[in-house]
Order: structure tokens, then C-alpha cells, then sequence
């Protein structure tokens, strides 16, 4: 360890102070506090909410059962700004305050109790990240598990550097009385926990200095190994330098990643259960252990009867459900409806598969591909069955309304998610980023609050603004309370349960949002900006504005309707340009001022009409 890492240490700091603990104790040069006593240091501006630091200290916990201010340098006059090392409950906390008054804290866990007339080595840690999962805490030389480690949403927000001083023990109630500190030390970086463990033990090596070198204890010889390696090897330093790069990198992809919850099988305990007597709880009869419903292929022999067994049980050859409700699903969100048309039950009151050797197929090419979901895709919207048009005889519709022999390619309105990603597609609005926390677009007024309690968190809708408005439906936030009324209306569900099949329908009040709702609106103008840029004259215009929009162009007969079309609404909006105005400024985006305000609005509406064709709002 780089002995200039060390800005302060106790006994550098005060040479002749302190008291000898009690030899039934132990004879330790120590600092022991009585009631009321303190001992105040200058400031230490090591302490910044960006950089790392470390604190290391022997604690004599006292006889008594009570909580402790072991040290804190912080500012109770400004929302106690700063940290502090305090003991509770018999376990060691450390917090940093900002000066918001927010903090984030670890908590040695309830298994590291100090025992009443013990010393015990603490050191915390903090990486300079402002994350709650940049502390880290060892007790005794070892790493410990703690309370609020490892989360990454709790995150530092303030500043917490103060000019106070640096205090151990604390002037008050929650004073230090009958404990003592020793060898407290404050670090510039975040130690290894090699370091932690050879800070630990090297003040306790003076009588081991004295020995001969067979007569070391193995932790002695731990102790002199790890000296050595910290101060005199330089392939080991080499090594430490690139882990302190590495948990650099690491850090930085656990800020950009999202947080996944696992669970671990106890290794000390068989899983069973009982089949309990009509239900009653306290009424077990015979146990029982993991297997899977007889009617199902079993388990095989060789798997593990855990959670791990169970993935390789549903994704193993011999049980073919798993493929073939994966194809289904697939299948529907393609054709409007799966092979199986109740996607969310494949039992015997389920719907029977229209064409059961095509399902068969599908799901075992999709397992044989290694699961390749892509492809399956691709499989599919490149197929004959797909690429069929969406009309066809009257004598086909009359015997096959819902199309389920696939005589003609699927026609169906597309989910509310979809229709909105579209519109901004269309437009050029679409924020294609991927990942990131979710967004607040457009929403009518008062939704959340008519539903939420006093005290709930989201009780207000806030807006978000710049690009997070554009962002794909995927990241919209969610309340299942109130979920987003634009896409409520075209059938997404709550939420409050899982929904396999989506139901359609067409009302009025979705032609009004697609129409009327402020994205929508403002989606036809951005489309109206590009395809008034696009081209100098009418025809090159329309050809632009269809293209982006249907994939196709325009036929004689309609390009002579939107022709005018576009005539009525330049000739009325020139004669009503205060509406003109307010219609080319709705929505966060900025307009283009350039472009006189009635073609503007009058291209705006064309674009709306366009997106709103059924050509548009139907796959």
C-alpha cells in the first residue's frame, strides 16, 4: 500500500495523547473516552463527494448496551452534511450526507455483531462514484455483507465537503463513553481488500518483528507476505493498479446497465412440500419434492430438482411446449392472431391449431436453430403466406371471415405502442435509442392525480421534455393505476394482469386521439416540415409524404383528392392565420418559422389525413 495514500493518522496527528486501556482489557495504546468526551482534529479535505477515500480504525466497543458516535466530520447546521462512523444495534454504519440532506448509508449486517468488551478493526470504504454500491465496509480484515451494498439507484446528489472538523466520539447523549479508538487512519483512495486485511494486523506485528521466522504464527506470515507484496513487488503492485482500472470500467458498465435480481438454491436445506388437507394449511399430510405435473413429459433423471432443472426440463427436446408457445406468440404479433388462436392456453379448453403440422414445423426449426428469434422472423414476414395481399374474393371472406386457413395476408389494426412509434417514425421525431430509464410523454391533464393517494409518489404527472417525448412506447412510464390513456384507448392492458391476447376494437375516441392527441398533431407537423422540404413542387411533396407513410406511391385518383384537399385548407388557413399559428406550434418541437404559416398548416392537415388512413393504422 502507497504509504502517501495516508493523509491522517491518529497517533501522527496526537503523539503524546490518548490512554492506556485497562490491562484486564488489553494493553493497547488507545484513546478512551468518558461521558461527554471528544477529541477534535483539524479538517481533513479528503473528504469529497467525487473522490475516493478510506477510514480505518480499531473500536473498543464497551460494556454497555447503547449507539455510538465513533467519528464524523459533518455539519449539523446544514442538514448534518458530511459522514459519520457510528455504531448501532452492535453493528458499525457509515453515512454521507449531502447538503440536500440526502445520504446514502451501509450497514454491517445483523450476523457482524461486535461483542460488549471487544476490539474489532473496522474500515470503510467509498469509490467516488456517489453510488450507495461504491461503499464497502471489512471487519476484522475480511469483506462483510452489508445492508444497502451493491444498489446503484441510491445515488449521492449533494456536495459533502465541509470546514469542520474532524471529531471522535461526539459531545452528547450518543457519545463514545467507555469506548476507546486506536490506530485511526483516513486513507485518499479506496483500499484493497488486501489492504484492509494487512492495516488490520500490521500495528499488531511488533512483537512478531522480534521473532525468528520459524516461530511465525501463519497469520503472522500472512501479515509479512502481504507487506511484502504492497510495498516491495512490483509485478504485484502492476496488478493492483490494473483491478483499480478494471473495477473502474466495471462500474461504468454497471451505470449504463439496469439491475437484475437473482436467487441462489440453499445448499443446506432439501426443498419439500406437503399436500395439504382440503387446502387447510394446518392440515399437511405426505410430503412431496419438485417434479413437473404428471400429464407433462418428466423430468429427467440427471437434472438437478431446482430452478436450474426446471430451465433445462423446458427447453429440452423431448418437451415440445415451450417452442411451440413460442412460435405461436410469434405467430400472432405477425398474423393478428397465433396457429393456436387462445395463445394463453394450449389445454384442453383451448382453441385447436389450424394448422397443426405448420406449428409442429415452426417450433422445431426454431429449437433446432438454437433459438434464433430472428430468424424465426424473418421465416415468417419473408414467407409466401405473408406477403399475400390483404383482399381477395368475396366467396374467400364469406368462408373464412377471421382468415384462419390463410387465404389472404393478415389485415388488423396494429397496438396503441406500435401506432405511436409509427407517427414518430414517420415524422423523423422517433427517438431510436435503446436502453435508459423510463419517459413522461404527452398525457391529458389530471389522469394521475384523480387516482392517486396524498402520499403517493406519483401523485403529480410531470412532462418530460426534449427527446424523452419521442422516445419509443417501450419506455413510456407506467402507472397501473392509471396507465397512458392514448394507449389504454387503442386496447393495451393495465397491466394489473398478464395478458397474452390483446382484444381489438375501433371507436370513435380512437380516430379522435389519432386526430386530436397533441403527439399526433405534433407528429403530421414535423411530417409536413420534411415533406415541404423535400421537394419544390406538389407532386414531388406527395410522392415524399407517401412513401414515408404507406411504403408506396400514390395512385391517380388520390393524388387528385389530397390535391383538394390541400386547396380547401391553404385557402381557409390564409384566411384564419391565427389558426395556422396555433396549430404549427403544437407540441415541444420548434417549427420552422421559415415556411409561410398557411402552406405550413395547410401540408400539416394533409399529413394528418394521410396518417390517418386505415392503409396506416392497419398492418
Amino acid at each position: 500500500m502507497d504509504p502517501k495514500s495516508e493523509v491522517f493518522s491518529l497517533w501522527k496527528a496526537n503523539p503524546q495523547g490518548g490512554r492506556v486501556i485497562p490491562a484486564e482489557i488489553a494493553n493497547r495504546r488507545a484513546i478512551q473516552f468518558q461521558k461527554g468526551e471528544s477529541l477534535t482534529f483539524p479538517h481533513q479535505d479528503v473528504f469529497q463527494s467525487d473522490k475516493p477515500f478510506s477510514i480505518a480504525t480499531w473500536i473498543f466497543f464497551p460494556k454497555v448496551e447503547d449507539s455510538f458516535a465513533v467519528a464524523s466530520q459533518n455539519d449539523p447546521k446544514k442538514k448534518n452534511m458530511g459522514w459519520m462512523l457510528e455504531i448501532g444495534a452492535r453493528v458499525a454504519n457509515f453515512r454521507l450526507i449531502g447538503d440536500d440532506g440526502k445520504a446514502i448509508t451501509i450497514r454491517a449486517g445483523h450476523l457482524e455483531q461486535m461483542k460488549q468488551g471487544s476490539w474489532n478493526h473496522v474500515v470503510v470504504t467509498y469509490d467516488g462514484s456517489r453510488e450507495q454500491a461504491g461503499l464497502g465496509m471489512f471487519l476484522n480484515g475480511r469483506v462483510i455483507p452489508v445492508q444497502g451494498g451493491g444498489d446503484i439507484n441510491l445515488k449521492l446528489t449533494g456536495n459533502i465537503s465541509t470546514p469542520n472538523p474532524l471529531l471522535l466520539a461526539k459531545e452528547n447523549l450518543r457519545g463514545f463513553e467507555g469506548g476507546a479508538i486506536s490506530e485511526f487512519q483516513i486513507f485518499n483512495r479506496a483500499i484493497s481488500a488486501e489492504e484492509a486485511l494487512l492495516v488490520s494486523r500490521w500495528p499488531l506485528m511488533d512483537e512478531a518483528r522480534a521473532k525468528p521466522s520459524a516461530d511465525l504464527s501463519p497469520a503472522e506470515r500472512e501479515a509479512f507476505w502481504l507487506h511484502y507484496l504492497t510495498f516491495y513487488d512490483s509485478a504485484y503492485r502492476k496488478l493492483l493498479a490494473r483491478q483499480a482500472v478494471l473495477t473502474s470500467e466495471a462500474r461504468g458498465i454497471r451505470n449504463r446497465g439496469g439491475v437484475t435480481l437473482v436467487m441462489e438454491e440453499r445448499k443446506d436445506h432439501k426443498p419439500v412440500a406437503n399436500i395439504l388437507y382440503r387446502g387447510m394449511y394446518d392440515a399437511p399430510r405426505e410430503e412431496v419434492e419438485p417434479a413437473v405435473p404428471g400429464i407433462l413429459p418428466p423430468l429427467d433423471p440427471g437434472y438437478p430438482r431446482n430452478r436450474l432443472g426446471l430451465a433445462k426440463w423446458l427447453v429440452a427436446p423431448a418437451n415440445p411446449l415451450t417452442a411451440r408457445v413460442a412460435v405461436n406468440r410469434f405467430w400472432q404479433e405477425i398474423f393478428g392472431a397465433g396457429i393456436v388462436k387462445t395463445a394463453e392456453d394450449f389445454g384442453s379448453q383451448g382453441t385447436p391449431p389450424s394448422h397443426p403440422e405448420l406449428l409442429d414445423w415452426l417450433s422445431v426449426d426454431f429449437r433446432e436453430s438454437g433459438w434464433d428469434v430472428k430468424r424465426l422472423m424473418k421465416q415468417m414476414v419473408m414467407s409466401a403466406t405473408y406477403r399475400q395481399g390483404a383482399d381477395g374474393p368475396a366467396e374467400k371472406w364469406k368462408k373464412d371471415p377471421e382468415n384462419r386457413w390463410l387465404a389472404r395476408g393478415p389485415r388488423f389494426r396494429m397496438d396503441g405502442e406500435v401506432l405511436r412509434d409509427y407517427a414518430l417514425s414517420a415524422s423523423g421525431l422517433l427517438d431510436a435509442a435503446i436502453g435508459g430509464p423510463s419517459v413522461k410523454p404527452y398525457q391529458p391533464d389530471g389522469v394521475w392525480e384523480a387516482v392517486a393517494m396524498n402520499g403517493s409518489n406519483t401523485r403529480n404527472y410531470k412532462k418530460d421534455d426534449g427527446v424523452k417525448l419521442f422516445r419509443r412506447s417501450l419506455y413510456t412510464f407506467w402507472k397501473r393505476s392509471a396507465p397512458p390513456a392514448s394507449m389504454e384507448l387503442f386496447n393495451a392492458p393495465t397491466r394489473e394482469t398478464c395478458t397474452v391476447r390483446r382484444e381489438r376494437t375501433n371507436t370513435p375516441l380512437q380516430a379522435l386521439t389519432t386526430m386530436n392527441d397533441t403527439q399526433f398533431v405534433e407528429a403530421a407537423r414535423s411530417l409536413a416540415q420534411n415533406t415541404i422540404r423535400s421537394a419544390p413542387a406538389f407532386d414531388g411533396r406527395m410522392d415524399y409524404l407517401a412513401l414515408r407513410v404507406l411504403s408506396r406511391p400514390l395512385a391517380p385518383k388520390e393524388r387528385e383528392v389530397l390535391r383538394r384537399a390541400y386547396v380547401d385548407l391553404q385557402a381557409h388557413y390564409e384566411s384564419h392565420e391565427a389558426e395556422a399559428g396555433k396549430l404549427i406550434h403544437v407540441g415541444d418541437s420548434k417549427p420552422d418559422e421559415t415556411i409561410p404559416a398557411a402552406e405550413f398548416a395547410a401540408w400539416t392537415m394533409l399529413a394528418s389525413n394521410v396518417l390517418n388512413l386505415d392503409e396506416a393504422l392497419n398492418k
